[in-house]
């Protein structure tokens, strides 16, 4: 898996590294070629995150996937997946929002890892779920030991057939009931399972075809 993902991330780098270039020439080309590099960069970003998810999974299966655990900010995990995946929810004409309590307790975990699957939920919904808004929210947890995130949408939903397969790995699920499966890897959901399992954490979906689907996973809040 090490050797397919090395070979895999050099050429992704390559084009990364020419559309850049490119773009610092940008006050010469036609606007409408600046937003033609930009797509590719972003698409190149998406690449990049589907070949992590895979070296990360092989890893996490080895017991070889290290885990930095750390006190983490929910408010500023937040708010930076929000800055940085609004524009891409604005591109593919969604709106990503985001719902946190004024008052929530940190969370120990590894804070990379989290975000990568925060990432993972958003980027899901935005792509696949027909949503016009995606909802990044953290539930009160009170008295709760546990500090719990949810991505919802309101979109076509999951079939039920199909919802028990969703963190299964290379395995795509269908939207509609007349969808073909998901041109997916079928790799961010399984990612998303074991790391937050890693971390001492749960994960799980509910789904409503035709009204919503909200992912939700708990991680353990610091020490009172």
């Amino acid at each position: 898996t090490s050797m397919v993902v090395h070979d895999l991330k050099n050429p992704v780098n390559g084009i990364v590294m020419l559309v850049q270039l490119a773009l610092r020439k940008s006050a010469s080309l036609p606007e409408a070629h600046v937003g033609y590099l930009k797509q590719i960069e972003r698409t190149c970003s998406e690449m990049m995150r589907l070949i992590q998810n895979l070296l990360e999974i092989a890893k996490i299966e080895e017991g070889k996937m290290p885990v930095e655990y750390g006190v983490v900010s929910v408010h500023e995990l937040v708010a930076e997946v929000k800055h940085e995946y609004a524009p891409v929810a604005a591109q593919n004409g969604r709106v990503l929002q985001t719902d946190v309590p004024p008052v929530v307790p940190d969370l120990i975990a590894d804070r990379a890892l989290l975000k990568r699957v925060l990432v993972n939920l958003v980027s899901n919904a935005i792509r696949h779920s027909g949503s016009p808004d995606i909802m990044l929210a953290v539930l009160d947890p009170g008295d709760a030991d546990v500090v719990t995130l949810r991505v919802t949408d309101r979109g076509a939903g999951f079939l039920p057939d199909d919802l028990v397969h969703v963190f299964e790995k290379f395995r795509s699920v269908r939207r509609l009931p007349t969808a073909e499966p998901a041109a997916d890897t079928g790799l961010g959901l399984p990612f998303c399972k074991l790391a937050v399992e890693l971390m001492g954490g749960s994960i799980g979906v509910d789904s409503t075809p035709g009204e919503q689907t909200s992912f939700w996973l708990s991680l353990p809040r610091k020490s009172r």
